[in-house]
């Protein structure tokens, strides 16, 4: 997929689960590093028209020596070469070409060559094609993708609200395989939900955190169809999603569904300051995370044991598959006459944003917070 990058500004790398190869298209050097103190002093220089190999499982930034730089991320990338003009020069500076020529011509290797070629073929060499989609609209679609040449995909997308009346906690992708580029027999569908923290705040207008999706091709054709939450009035508002589909004939070994928080391992924090007795807050989305997931909560001073809840569940109120009934499960404070902590390791659905709320029963309004994190840097 291909990206720019400035030289007065660092920017984040994407966080893809498998190594990948880093191809500078620019005219000038780009600085790879794990920290953005790190990047001019001591990060990793790629030439132009050169590439390497770069481990991009945990969080990576890059920028340009100077002005405005392009550069490809290539997943599942196996090893680096030098670029064409290193290599070229490389062969300029030494005997190899009048030795190579000289013993090509002295041999039957041409022959031979073109004879195995012949015989057995050649080898499919992967160059991932990536395409752009959106905004869809909520209950839009796309028209169906040819993944007939493809083994896996990467997909990363986001969905915005443009208008605060027509707020948004949740979005959810569908991807629809089927048989033929044409749109036969559906063969497969699965579902992405996404999901952000705050987002039923009046006023609010924003884009949601990036989800990435990797997997194998299921199927001839792809669809992909969104579809949002609208919260409150809706009025004139608008939620849309936009994306990108890169398809490789390369085969993928996982399935991973990831986003720009859970890598970050601070999934969302969330707070209610006095909450009437026999009321709850409104709920509180954090974005999916495929593993397991540490809710660490904490209650103002209680009257009686046991009176101030957290409801929570996996999954959003507007899709087939959220949690049910109304909240999946609950959880209290039992301190009395002091401040209160609960600290609990959930382990969730995979692909489903974590949700939850505060309730009060106690006698008196009460004060609540919460940090929901994934539980291991693994």
């Amino acid at each position: 997929m291909s990206y720019s990058v400035g030289s007065t500004a660092y920017e984040r790398l994407p966080v893809i689960e498998e190594m990948c190869l880093i191809v500078n298209n620019g005219t000038a050097d780009i600085i790879l590093g794990n920290t953005p103190s790190e990047l001019k002093p001591y990060g990793t220089h790629i030439q132009p028209n050169n590439n390497l190999l770069y481990d991009l499982s945990k969080q990576r930034y890059i920028i340009a020596v100077s002005g405005s730089q392009l550069y490809d991320i290539l997943p599942g990338g196996q090893s680096s070469v030098p670029g064409s003009a290193a290599i070229v020069s490389g062969i300029i500076s030494s005997s190899l070409a009048t030795d190579i020529a000289t013993k090509v011509v002295a041999s039957s290797l041409s022959q031979d060559v073109a004879t195995n070629v012949l015989n057995t073929g050649t080898r499919v060499i992967d160059q991932p094609t990536t395409t752009t989609w959106g905004p869809l609209d909520d209950g839009g679609n796309t028209s169906i993708f040819d993944m007939s040449n493809a083994q896996s995909y990467f997909l990363p997308w986001a969905w915005t609200n443009t208008s605060a009346a027509n707020l948004s906690a949740f979005g959810q992708l569908t991807l629809a395989w089927y048989d033929t580029v044409a749109g036969g027999q559906q063969t497969f569908a699965d579902q992405f939900e996404i999901a952000s923290t705050n987002i039923n705040v009046t006023g609010t207008i924003m884009t949601s955190i990036r989800g990435y999706i990797i997997g194998s091709c299921k199927g001839n054709g792809l669809k992909i169809f969104f579809d949002g939450t609208p919260v409150g009035s809706g009025g004139a508002g608008r939620i849309s999603a936009s994306g990108a589909l890169v398809k490789s004939f390369r085969l993928s070994p996982i399935d991973k569904w990831l986003t720009d928080d859970g890598i970050d391992r601070v999934l969302g924090t969330a707070s209610a300051n006095g909450i009437v007795t026999g009321t709850q807050s409104n709920y509180f989305a954090f974005s999916p995370y495929d593993g397991i997931i540490e809710l660490n909560a904490w209650m103002s001073n209680t009257a009686t044991a046991n009176t101030g809840f957290i409801q929570y569940g996996w999954g959003s109120t507007q899709f087939p598959i959220a949690a049910s009934p109304t909240f999946a499960q609950q959880t209290s404070f039992p301190n009395v006459g002091a401040a209160s902590f609960i600290r609990q390791i959930l382990v969730p659905g995979t692909r489903r944003p974590f949700w939850m709320r505060f309730a009060n029963r106690d006698g008196a309004n009460r004060d609540f917070s919460a940090v929901i994190t994934c539980q291991t840097f693994a």
